[in-house]
């Protein structure tokens, strides 16, 4: 490289202004959420829900649970919420590792997940059972 200082090298390139003006030029012209995200799930919502539980006849998806000893939360429509929070005008009384029990009202409701079947291995015991 020569001596020069690195402001009077780069002065001698109008080439690369004019690349950072165009390059900062398209980087502002589309917003992030009309860019394609290749590792966004086919069901994803840009509006914060995933549509993969449909909403049931009260008008609530539960979609997971976490229950732990330091906290409870619910992921409803989308929402992450623990006890005693409100979405849809109805109240979160209950959070359990398969269900959610909320209050409208007077009326109360239970939400549940999903049964989720999971596939045992096969024993050693199993397959000696089913040779002939």
């Amino acid at each position: 490289m020569s001596d020069l200082p690195l402001a009077t090298h780069q002065r001698n390139r109008p080439g690369a202004a004019l690349f950072t003006v165009l390059l900062s030029l398209l980087l502002t012209a589309a917003p992030a959420s009309a860019l394609d995200d290749p590792m966004r799930p086919p069901s994803f919502d840009p509006g914060g829900r995933v549509g993969s539980a449909p909403a049931g006849p009260s008008g609530f998806s539960l979609t997971s649970t976490l229950v732990s000893p330091d906290r409870r939360v619910a992921v409803i429509n989308g929402r992450t919420l623990a006890v005693g929070e409100r979405i849809g005008g109805a109240e979160i009384i209950e959070i359990l590792p398969d269900r959610v029990r909320i209050r409208r009202g007077k009326k109360e409701s239970t939400l549940t997940l999903a049964p989720v079947n999971v596939k045992e291995p096969v024993s050693a015991d199993t397959q000696e059972a089913k040779k002939p």
